[in-house]
């Protein structure tokens, strides 16, 4: 069954907390509504499972550390295990997707499917996430409505299908990749650090947070700091928090009818009820009273 989800929630190493599927059938979909704006929807994480997803409408913008993927409706992409990354979209839209267990597809460690296939494709520094456009893989852009189809309706032996078309899936990820060097994937000082940092803002993101607080947390300093954040994330770490505290705020405008706006200001670290109205706009194009009454 199609689930929304509009949040991630995390541990303090960022990884996801969710169980996706059980443990007899790892693998669960998930359908994405994204409103305008360019906050972050979809905050930082990553998770053990591959993922598999594709935009039925809009647009997105998925991150990883040091790219990003814009993806367009009828696009699809992928996410290798252990990936951090989020989902931005500032002009709103709709993605499936498929989060799910390498053991879904090769039925247990030490199988060929493991060994042969799936192991060096997860263990390959070159693919972190990969986009396909509308124009290549015809079969892949036909594979995944199938398999949300099946996934939301479950007819009798629906794990079967979507077992199929996910290997069939895992298979042309391996093709493609089958030309370069599978070499174990080692996180950079950067990747560590930058973790560190995002762990930290995720976790005090409502409380006064300096640069030398965050620099503190990867143990680096303050210059070091900026610009390691600024490589992996593409924003400063005063950016990426202001940023991450109006998406907050835009959750719990729709969430939260009763509380003020100068009640969510002051809940989600902002100064003043005028500082919040201005940083709101700038990322949403609307204020903060104009998006509550458009929900």
């Amino acid at each position: 069954m199609l689930l929304d989800v509009c949040s991630v929630d995390v541990n303090e190493a960022l990884q996801e907390l969710k169980v996706h599927g059980t443990p007899d059938f790892e693998c669960a979909a998930y359908e994405l509504r994204f409103r305008s704006g360019a906050g972050t929807v979809i905050p930082w994480h990553w998770h053990g499972e591959l993922e598999a997803a594709y935009v039925a409408e809009g647009e997105i913008t998925v991150r990883l550390p040091g790219s990003a993927l814009r993806v367009r409706a009828g696009e699809s992409f992928f996410i290798n295990a252990n990936v951090l990354h989020c989902y931005e979209a500032e002009e709103g839209g709709k993605v499936r997707s498929a989060v799910f267990g390498s053991e879904l597809v090769t039925g247990g460690a030490n199988t060929v499917f493991e060994r042969r296939y799936l192991r060096p494709l997860m263990e390959n520094r070159a693919f972190t996430g990969l986009l396909l456009h509308a124009g290549e893989f015809r079969q892949i852009h036909e594979l995944m409505p199938r398999f949300f189809s099946v996934m939301a309706s479950e007819p009798v032996g629906f794990e079967f299908t979507a077992r199929e078309i996910l290997s069939q899936l895992c298979l042309m990820l391996c093709e493609r990749y089958a030309d370069t060097t599978p070499r174990p994937v080692r996180r950079s000082p950067d990747a560590d650090r930058v973790r560190d940092m995002l762990a930290l803002i995720h976790e005090r993101w409502a409380e006064p947070l300096e640069l030398g607080d965050i620099a503190r947390s990867a143990n680096v300093g303050e210059r070091e700091c900026e610009r390691a954040f600024k490589r992996l994330i593409g924003l400063t770490p005063k950016q990426y928090l202001i940023k991450y505290r109006t998406a907050r705020a835009a959750s719990l405008l729709s969430s939260r009818p009763d509380l003020s706006i100068a009640g969510v200001a002051a809940r989600c670290g902002f100064n003043s009820p005028s500082v919040f109205a201005r940083t709101f706009r700038d990322y949403y194009s609307v204020t903060p009273r104009e998006y509550r009454r458009s929900i």
